[in-house]
């Protein structure tokens, strides 16, 4: 039986997050795209059926029929017991749906820091500023960059660089960073610093070249160099993009590609 026969998947349309995601749930699953449709699209008469301040922060599963809307962890967890019943099965038991509960809301609440809307326009969908959720995405952008970070140590000789000249260097920007967000923008803070998490990844992702160079036994400095440098220059125009979202002004890029290079050569200057 078809338990989405009668079921709507409503995503945030302003969100490029969301909109990458519906895509691939098409793409991998047999659902229909008309059963996939955008919050702004969607009849008067239906978006009734969802409440707009649960739908800022979470994906809704509507019924056209009499039963209950449903939101986030649990409508994802409908449509994947729909087509795949043995995940259903183990989102079922309470600890590992309370993981996925978790790792949804970090993603969702933090979805405008993870890929930035083209605009500032905020639209009926924009997700609340849940101090919690920003701190542990975070907490969690800190833990997979030292994870990055560590594995390209490992695929180069001490000689050339060192776990603790990386994770100190990434320690340093994040110091730099957070004491300016702290100090100057106060009620934004967390967000300039939600945004800071996924540049931090994404450098750290950028220099994932360098680290397989080095694992293939490619060990020169100078391969290291031309990738944080690329690495260093699209975080800079990143920044700038996410800056833009904000209002902020372009001493605040000034600010982040400076915290780049103080760190970077402290720590280079530190193991001469």
């Amino acid at each position: 039986m078809d338990t989405l026969a009668q079921k709507l998947i409503i995503y945030d349309s302003d969100c490029r997050l969301c909109c990458s995601l519906k895509d691939l749930l098409l793409r991998i699953t047999t659902i229909p795209a008309e059963q996939v449709i955008a919050y702004k699209k969607l009849p008067e008469a239906l978006k009734a059926k969802i409440e707009e301040e649960r739908f800022h922060n979470e994906m809704a599963l509507i019924d056209t029929g009499e039963e209950a809307t449903l939101y986030g962890p649990r409508a994802i967890a409908c449509i994947l017991s729909d087509r795949q019943p043995w995940l259903g099965k183990m989102l079922k038991w309470p600890p590992l749906f309370s993981l996925f509960t978790f790792l949804y809301r970090n993603i969702a609440y933090n979805r405008y820091q993870i890929i930035t809307p083209r605009s500032r326009f905020q639209c009926d969908c924009f997700p609340e500023n849940v101090l919690r959720y920003r701190i542990s995405y975070v907490l969690i952008t800190m833990a997979i960059t030292a994870g990055l970070l560590s594995l390209l140590s490992l695929a180069y000789p001490a000689s050339v660089i060192q776990a603790s000249q990386l994770l100190g260097a990434a320690a340093t920007v994040w110091l730099i960073q957070i004491l300016a967000a702290m100090i100057l923008l106060k009620d934004e803070a967390s967000v300039y610093l939600g945004h800071t998490g996924s540049l931090m990844v994404s450098g750290s992702i950028l220099l994932m070249p360098a680290a397989l160079a080095g694992m293939l036994g490619f060990h020169s400095p100078y391969i290291l160099l031309a990738n944080a440098v690329f690495s260093g220059l699209y975080t800079i125009a990143s920044h700038r993009k996410r800056s833009l979202f904000m209002g902020l002004r372009y001493a605040w890029t000034i600010g982040w590609a400076a915290s780049l290079a103080a760190a970077a050569l402290c720590w280079i200057y530190l193991y001469r």
